[in-house]
């Protein structure tokens, strides 16, 4: 499965999109996606609650998660990092590799990683028009940083190397 988070949400399962008609209900897909931004770590059901339900109480919330996640595994989505391809984690790697490289990496590597970063970057991090989008706002505001500054990283390089 390969989840694309930057200009929009977009998601193909063995080479087909999924499209909107599959995604039954909308806060499916903001679920979809808050879960791919925290790929390898817990996010409690609470955290999840207050974002998406923030005026229902927890027990509706939780109601509301359960139908939300059962749809989800209705329409086959399993959010198993092993299996999940995402643009959002790939952004994460070649940030590390631009900006935590130190001396070890080469101008042109660089500048290699940071071309593969604005392709990569498609646009700003996906925003969801329903419930509190305050923690997908703050990873929008990360991530255009971090893109910034990677490419800034990429103009020095590619400045160092003359090219």
């Amino acid at each position: 499965m390969v989840i694309n988070l930057f200009g929009g949400f977009h998601v193909e399962r063995n080479g087909h999109v999924l499209t909107d008609e599959i995604w039954r209900r909308k806060k499916t897909s903001v679920v979809a996606a808050r879960l791919t931004l925290s790929l390898g770590s817990f996010v409690s059901r609470r955290t999840i609650i207050d974002e998406l339900w923030p005026d229902a109480g927890y027990s509706r919330g939780r109601e509301s998660l359960y139908v939300t996640l059962s749809s989800l595994r209705r329409d086959g989505v399993a959010l198993n990092g092993e299996l999940i391809y995402s643009d959002v984690r790939r952004f994460d790697w070649l940030a590390r590799e631009i900006l935590l490289s130190g001396e070890d990496a080469t101008s042109p590597q660089i500048v290699e990683a940071s071309l593969k970063m604005e392709q990569l970057y498609t646009g700003p991090l996906y925003l969801p028009d329903c419930g509190d989008p305050s923690f997908f706002a703050r990873m929008r505001r990360a991530f255009a940083t971090r893109f910034v500054d990677c490419m800034v990283r990429g103009i020095d390089a590619a400045l160092a190397a003359e090219n």
